[in-house]
C-alpha cells in the first residue's frame, strides 16, 4: 500500500469525528524494529475509535504521521485536532473524554513507567 493509500484509509476511518487526537511517533517496545503512532477519533462522551498506524522505519512513520495530520486539517468538515508528544499525556487527556476506554490504558502506561525496585 502506498503512503497516500494509507493516509486515505486512516482519514476514511475518522468518519464524522469531532475530535482527533494524534500521539507521537514512537518505537514499539514489544516489537523491536517497529514504530507506530496512535490516532484517536470520536465525539466527546460518546464512542471513540483508536487506530494504530505502524511502520518498520522511524522515517516512514514520521512522514505518515505528518501526512495524516495535514490531511486532517485539509478536510472540509470542522474538527478539533489535539497533538501530543507523550503517550501518557494523550491517555490522560482521552480518559477525561472517554473514561471507560482509557482508564485501563492510562493505568497500564503509568505502571510501565513506574520505577522498579
Amino acid at each position: 500500500m502506498s503512503l497516500e493509500q494509507v493516509v486515505q484509509s486512516a482519514i476514511d476511518r475518522l468518519g464524522d469525528a469531532q475530535h482527533i487526537i494524534a500521539g507521537p511517533a514512537v518505537t514499539d517496545l514489544e516489537e523491536p524494529g517497529m514504530f507506530y503512532f496512535v490516532l484517536v477519533s470520536g465525539t466527546p462522551h460518546r464512542d471513540c475509535h483508536i487506530d494504530q498506524l505502524r511502520s518498520d522505519t522511524s522515517r516512514l512513520i514520521r512522514r505518515l504521521r505528518q501526512a495524516v495530520l495535514v490531511a486532517v486539517v485539509a478536510r472540509r468538515h470542522p474538527v478539533v485536532l489535539h497533538e501530543f508528544d507523550d503517550e501518557l499525556g494523550l491517555a490522560k487527556f482521552c480518559e477525561t473524554i472517554w473514561p471507560e476506554k482509557f482508564a485501563s490504558i492510562r493505568e497500564h502506561m503509568e505502571a510501565e513507567r513506574a520505577p522498579r525496585h
